[in-house]
């Protein structure tokens, strides 16, 4: 797709622990099947090999086209080996855990450090707290349902929304069911609309200053690019 057909060109960095479910959600928002056992990386278009990012076109809630590169961790968090190179210009960066592994929501904190050291200065930064609940909500019979082991029922997440920790460090949060198509547009949608509207507010900001009016139009929106 040609530049001039959408708006925004953004990055977009997912982060947490390992196993948590960031390559499933990010397949997920391809459009990939859910699987209650995903399959092998090998299997995906997303893999080590082929793809380090991938690139999503989404329309905002004010229409405005926006092409978010979304760049999956491939395992480096797994050594502590995310540096300021994964980091660099991103716009918006989902911070996840798994709502059934509370060890994972114990370490945000750690992975909130991380976004601030390398990308505090970003006033347009969006940070999403991302819930992840990877467990297919299912009905038994006779007590089982062939194919699916029952660790992949749906039971209640240790850990609820971190609304005050989302609180404390300024960020978007929300909780996000695999299976669930809904879900996961709806997360990477927020995201994108809660960036699109700071360039708006800073635009508007910007003319009101320098005219003392505001005026917003499809084409006055500034252009914003990760490379």
């Amino acid at each position: 797709m040609k530049s001039s057909e959408y708006s925004y060109v953004f990055k977009c960095v997912i982060i947490g622990d390992c196993h948590v479910g960031k390559t499933t959600l990010l397949r997920r928002m391809l459009g990939e099947p859910f699987l209650p056992k995903p399959a092998p990386m090998r299997n995906s278009p997303i893999s080590l090999r082929h793809l380090q990012c991938v690139d999503k076109i989404f329309t905002t809630s004010e229409g405005d086209r926006v092409k978010l590169q979304v760049y999956d961790t491939m395992g480096l968090e797994r050594h502590r080996s995310l540096t300021l190179s994964y980091y660099r210009d991103a716009h918006v960066c989902l911070i996840c855990y798994n709502v059934h592994n509370p060890e994972s929501f114990d370490n945000l904190k750690t992975w909130l450090a991380d976004v601030h050291k390398y990308l505090g200065r970003d006033t347009h930064l969006v940070k999403m707290l991302v819930g992840i609940n990877s467990r297919a909500p299912v009905l038994f019979v006779n007590g089982s349902i062939p194919g699916i082991d029952t660790e992949f029922v749906d039971v209640e997440p240790i850990t609820k929304r971190p609304t005050e920790l989302a609180q404390e460090y300024d960020t978007l949060t929300c909780e996000v069911q695999l299976c669930d198509d809904t879900d996961v547009k709806t997360c990477f949608k927020t995201a994108v609309d809660s960036l699109v509207k700071r360039f708006h507010d800073d635009y508007a900001r910007s003319t009101e200053l320098n005219n003392g009016s505001v005026h917003l139009t499809a084409d006055s929106s500034k252009r914003s690019s990760c490379c």
